[in-house]
């Protein structure tokens, strides 16, 4: 539900001019226009035209104006397309009754469990793209996927080039169909280009953060840095602080050990607006707090962490 809202509230903020951070206020855009939705199920009951609008701009691949330049996906029907490849192939493998059966365009037997699989593959990718976003790490599973799909279709029903297959030679004809596949490994190899070798700003923050000292719990708004910790780390996130909390004493009743001070941190409202944050960063190392410099995964102002070592007190 949070990924929805996040990406729903992004077309909200831009369609409407919102001057709000829809990545931090989600929840109050998904209740404006969804009241009471804890899920996909209830934001469809409670306002169903636009959770449909949401998922097919998303289908078709419209993007808000912010994105359009760095998601590979404007006006690309990713989600669309993923669904109507998903339709052909289990068409294509359902049985049929043999008056309405065309040998040259049925499948081999032995070959629908491969296409009904490839098919099962693209799905999660292609409802990732309409019910979320059509970000890029799900275009990229969906590519892949819809390449298995494609693959599979060709070898199981090489109805298309039969004619051409059979002028070939003997000895250069492909048994089973799998001139699909290879087809399509052959154009890919063609049109694929070679990333250039440039900074890997993120790849930089794991190995930091990775080889630093174990944190059981970790206070941060960017969402990942536990994740690149060599050891068990809890996330707790920064807009759940309450505002007007004692900040150093919401870090003892909490158990929260680290502390990642970025620009998300810094906008939070809580943070924004407490003092007692701002007394706790410049004291820090007076009570045994270590300060560990991070590059930022975002590539701009780095992250500050801040880890609290085991004789720490805090005020």
């Amino acid at each position: 539900m949070a990924a929805f809202g996040q990406h729903y509230g992004l077309r909200v903020v831009e369609r409407r001019h919102l001057d709000i951070d829809p990545w931090l206020n989600w929840e109050r855009i998904v209740q404006a226009d969804f009241p009471g939705a804890k899920s996909l199920s209830d934001a469809l009951r409670a306002n169903p035209r636009a959770a449909l609008q949401f998922f097919v701009e998303n289908a078709i691949g419209l993007l808000p104006r912010a994105w359009r330049q760095i998601v590979p996906a404007r006006y690309i029907p990713w989600g669309a397309g993923g669904m109507a490849m998903i339709g052909i192939a289990l068409w294509l493998a359902s049985p049929r009754p043999a008056r309405y059966s065309n040998p040259r365009r049925t499948l081999r037997e032995n070959d629908y469990d491969t296409v009904l699989c490839a098919a099962i593959l693209l799905l999660p990718p292609t409802l990732s793209i309409i019910l979320v976003f059509p970000r890029d790490h799900y275009i990229l599973q969906a590519m892949a996927a819809q390449m298995f799909v494609l693959g599979a279709l060709m070898r199981a029903a090489p109805w298309p080039l039969t004619r051409l297959h059979r002028r070939l030679p003997a000895w250069v004809r492909l048994r089973g169909g799998h001139w699909g596949p290879i087809a399509i490994a052959v154009i890919f190899l063609l049109v694929a280009r070679p990333l250039p070798i440039v900074a890997q700003p993120t790849w930089a923050s794991m190995k930091v953060v990775h080889a630093l000292p174990p944190v059981a719990r970790m206070l941060e708004s960017d969402g990942g840095l536990c994740t690149y910790a060599a050891h068990q780390c809890e996330a707790a996130w920064a807009w759940d602080v309450p505002v007007g909390a004692h900040f150093s004493r919401y870090l003892d009743e909490n158990g929260i050990d680290a502390v990642a001070v970025s620009p998300g941190l810094l906008r939070t409202v809580a943070i924004k607006e407490s003092a007692s944050f701002n007394d706790f960063v410049t004291t820090a190392s007076e009570h045994g707090w270590t300060r560990h410099e991070i590059p930022p995964p975002a590539g701009d102002a780095p992250i500050i962490l801040l880890i609290r070592s085991p004789q720490a007190v805090t005020k």
